[in-house]
């Protein structure tokens, strides 16, 4: 009995053997079939299916200010993506999409039926319509995993998420104008952007990603914030928070006096660091389309604007270096009225005799400075005024920077064409332009050229160029210099035409300006202020 079941157990064995036999070789057989037959066939049908061949955009570079605070910089957003070529039903799909996206349908068929290997469908989505894609996608996974099993390509699978660089101003409005915008390509259309945009954009390549069921990318040829695609920053000499004190006042002076804009730059006299660039109307560059034209230029450079009175600095400042005249020499106001001809009057505002060239800056007479300047004469006051920098650009190669507007005072044929241009009326010039003449004040003579970049350095934030001050000429003695400081010191004392300006636990030197508008500049310790603003000119102005 017991040889029986030895003589059982042993044919069990021999064919539970021979079945796992059999079934080791269907099962080589198979793989043979997969791996070596048809192994190069379901490989490539496999990478069509989850691989897709897209260019991967730069990541533009940073902007920060002096001390490293984010102006402007790129974040990862999502666009959808799509191969036409691979759609069949681009009428279900587009249909289907316009609910998830928002977009009309039409539009959608159009794009989706395009005759090009490769096309965005919609640019940048919200968090909303990413999670509306993404359901859309889960949803959808059932039907095309059908499709896939008749050995077909689902429509599905040829529209996907791809990760963008967007940019983001985080600061919002704060230096709009300097810094301009970006299209939705990342390409600098305007300010900063525009002007540094190689150093900026970026290297754009072309890379093969793996998506999963819901159209995420979840291996990627490239990581896109890699360096190898990454522009290089920009360090400003802007500072921020100057930059805000700036902006905040120069709203508040708007609103109270209902004006009709501003402009204030700040500077570094000793650098030529422009630390400040503010204007009112400005603009958000998050939202450019918003703005008109008028907000979004820089017109602390781009605007050429009358000077007024704050020109008669450059005036004196002129006739003191070349010797005419010394600041205790005394001219005659003619109390307030000067007949140069017939129908040609200079006035003053108040009626002023003889009052010393100091005492012609602090009261800001008009007619006292006509006459500094007719007794140095056209040469001179032609020469002084462009070794300033007045009718030619600053240097600061910035977008779109005026001249401004400046006579040859040799070729006037009236006196009073020579005269107005001493009390700053029928010369027109930049805020930036005067900031910078009135540097040379600040620095001995010296005038420097502008400065808003300090430096680019590359994504690890090694530093590629340095922007170093650079003198432009010498235009004062540093005797004239100081002696005019000294003179503008007195404009913010008792009797001058903007007594109690004066920072509080400082000493200013400055000068006041109007026209049809409202100029201030002035020295507020180390720094250099010009101020403007902006009237309608039949709108009664109080300064």
């Amino acid at each position: 009995m017991s040889t029986m079941l030895t003589k059982w157990a042993r044919l069990r064995l021999i064919l539970v053997g021979v079945g796992l036999g059999c079934f080791a070789l269907v099962l080589a057989a198979r793989f043979f079939q997969l791996q070596i037959i048809r192994g190069p066939e379901l490989r490539e049908e496999l990478r069509r299916e989850v691989e897709k061949d897209f260019p991967l955009l730069p990541v533009r570079g940073n902007i920060v200010d002096r001390r490293g605070v984010e102006l402007a910089i790129s974040t990862r957003s999502y666009s959808v993506v799509a191969h036409p070529g691979q759609i069949k039903d681009a009428g279900r799909l587009s249909r289907e999409l316009a609910a998830v996206l928002g977009l009309p349908r039409q539009e959608l068929k159009e794009i989706l039926t395009r005759a090009k290997p490769f096309v965005f469908v919609k640019r940048h989505l919200t968090p909303e319509k990413e999670e509306a894609f993404t359901a859309w996608k889960e949803e959808t996974e059932g039907r095309a995993l059908a499709v896939r099993k008749r050995g077909e390509r689902p429509d599905e699978d040829a529209v996907y998420l791809i990760p963008e660089a967007r940019r983001y101003y985080p600061q919002q409005g704060l230096a709009g104008p300097v810094l301009g915008f970006c299209d939705i390509d990342g390409v600098g259309l305007e300010g900063l952007e525009h002007l540094f945009n190689q150093d900026l954009y970026g290297k754009p390549k072309r890379t093969v990603n793996m998506l999963d069921a819901r159209g995420h990318i979840v291996v990627s040829g490239e990581k896109a914030w890699e360096p190898e695609v990454m522009g290089n920053n920009l360090v400003l000499t802007l500072d921020r928070t100057i930059q805000y004190i700036a902006e905040k006042e120069l709203r508040k002076g708007v609103e109270r006096w209902n004006a009709a804009g501003g402009l204030v730059v700040v500077s570094n006299p000793q650098t030529g660091e422009i630390l400040a660039m503010a204007q009112v109307p400005s603009m958000d560059p998050n939202l450019p389309a918003r703005y008109p034209p008028e907000a979004r230029r820089n017109r602390t450079l781009t605007d050429a604007l009358e000077p007024g009175s704050a020109f008669k600095v450059f005036i004196v400042a002129m006739a003191l270096d070349a010797g005419v005249v010394k600041p205790t020499d005394r001219f005659h106001c003619e109390n307030g009225v000067w007949h140069l001809g017939a129908n040609q009057v200079i006035h003053d505002v108040h009626p002023y005799g003889g009052l010393m060239v100091w005492q012609i800056i602090q009261k800001s007479s008009n007619i006292g400075t006509a006459k500094i300047a007719a007794k140095a004469g056209p040469k001179r006051l032609d020469q002084y005024l462009r070794d300033f920098g007045f009718g030619s650009r600053t240097g600061i190669r910035f977008p779109g920077e005026t001249t401004g507007l400046m006579k040859d005072h040799q070729r006037c044929r009236s006196a009073i064409d020579r005269a107005t241009t001493a009390f700053g009326q029928g010369v027109s010039v930049s805020v930036l332009q005067l900031n910078n003449a009135l540097s040379a004040i600040g620095n001995r003579g010296v005038l420097m050229e502008p400065l808003i970049i300090k430096e680019i350095t590359n994504p690890q934030g090694e530093k590629l160029k340095e922007f170093q001050p650079r003198p432009m000429r010498r235009v004062l003695s540093e005797d004239t210099a100081a002696k005019v400081l000294a003179m503008m010191e007195t404009v913010t004392q008792t009797g001058g035409t903007a007594a109690g300006m004066s920072p509080p636990g400082f000493s200013a030197a400055g000068k006041t300006g109007t026209s049809h508008d409202a100029w201030f500049a002035g020295f507020p310790s180390h720094l250099l202020c010009v101020v403007w603003v902006g009237f309608d000119a039949n709108q009664e102005l109080q300064v």
